[in-house]
């Protein structure tokens, strides 16, 4: 999200324009770094609208074509999807319905990042907003 450390390469990032908050239907998960570095958010069940729901950013990548593809190809790298093979990928990247803003009544639809390990034990952000929880 905007503000936060994030290794994605910054000339990726100023190709994509923010439109603010979305809820996700999903959980949000405290990933551990196996590095011992500092945790990351990982979203799981987000298949429907009926989940919980977890507080994202929307993200706008462009509407041409060859540049979208480029910066989804660098989001995928980023968040270690590998499309020709999505079983050792650390997430998968899916088209979702989102809400937009903080409540209900408009809807889109957003790629999002879902995390594709095992979540055995790994705990679950109640509030699910990964920001509030780093702020801690």
């Amino acid at each position: 999200m905007t503000g936060q450390v994030n290794a994605l390469d910054p000339s990726v990032r100023a190709r994509m324009k923010s439109h603010g908050k979305c809820l996700i239907p999903g959980k949000i998960l405290e990933i551990k770094d196996h590095r011992g570095g500092a945790g990351y958010p990982g979203l799981v069940d987000a298949s429907t609208l009926n989940s919980s729901l977890v507080v994202g950013e929307l993200f706008e990548i462009g509407q041409d074509d060859r540049r979208a593809a480029d910066v989804l190809r660098a989001l995928d790298a980023h968040e270690e999807f590998i499309p020709d093979n999505p079983a050792d990928s650390a997430y998968l990247r899916r088209f979702v319905g989102v809400f937009v803003g903080s409540d209900r009544n408009t809807k889109k639809g957003a790629w999002v990042y879902v995390y594709n390990k095992s979540t055995a034990g790994v705990p679950v952000i109640e509030s699910g907003d990964w920001s509030s929880f780093v702020k801690k």
